[in-house]
């Protein structure tokens, strides 16, 4: 059987992932390279944020700091919609950084 290869997104999770996103910052060491955290956030109905982590490290310690960054700003989500099912919800967000690094260690 068939299966689609990603969930369809709602607007609420479109919404959250927007909220995440204002208030990502670069990593506080401007290195180059590309790394890839996972972050996991548990969400209640009224939007409070119960939980949030790295679920995968990207090994670089200043790409994990900024995504902690990230998830500890945006505290407060929006309240789930009425056809939202469930007293939480669980979300699992990869947080992409690139950086070709600072000019002035060329």
């Amino acid at each position: 059987m068939l299966q689609p290869s990603r969930p369809r997104r709602t607007k609420w999770d479109s919404q959250v992932r927007k909220l995440f996103m204002k208030n990502l910052a670069a990593p506080k060491e401007n290195r180059p390279g590309e790394w890839l955290v996972v972050v996991e956030i548990v969400v209640r109905r009224d939007g409070r944020v119960r939980r949030s982590s790295i679920r995968q490290s990207s090994g670089f310690a200043a790409a994990d700091a900024a995504a902690m960054l990230m998830l500890k700003k945006t505290a407060r989500l929006p309240a789930f919609t009425p056809d939202m099912n469930g007293s939480e919800r669980k979300l699992t967000m990869p947080v992409m950084f690139v950086s070709k690094g600072s000019a002035a260690g060329r």
